[in-house]
């Protein structure tokens, strides 16, 4: 089977626990994120891989993280979505925040 390149998520993420994306049943590895923050005000990202039916502490990838008013932020690696595993997330400002993951479904 082939790997495929794949844009997992465009979009703001809403202020509350907000499903992205579901791995297909092989899986799928989390390449890169792009944030844009497109206000006058900082704004904060919470991520989490696998984290079934909820963003849980313990699943979070990124908490919290505070993207400074009209900046980006990048992140790039190596992240491993469990078969059918889940990409959850939530911004701490409405509308702030649009979000770009890609990466690979195996």
């Amino acid at each position: 089977m082939t790997d495929v390149a794949k844009k997992m998520y465009a979009g703001a993420p809403g202020t509350t626990d907000t499903l992205l994306y579901t791995a297909v049943a092989a899986g799928g590895i989390v390449r890169s994120i792009h944030v844009a923050n497109t206000t006058g005000t900082a704004a904060t990202l919470t991520l989490g891989l696998n984290a079934g039916a909820a963003l849980a502490a313990a699943n979070h990838f990124l908490s919290a993280v505070s993207i400074p008013a009209n900046a980006t932020y990048d992140w790039s690696g190596f992240q491993v979505l469990d078969g059918s595993g889940t990409l959850r997330g939530l911004q701490g400002t409405a509308s702030a925040l649009t979000v770009t993951i890609s990466g690979v479904e195996l």
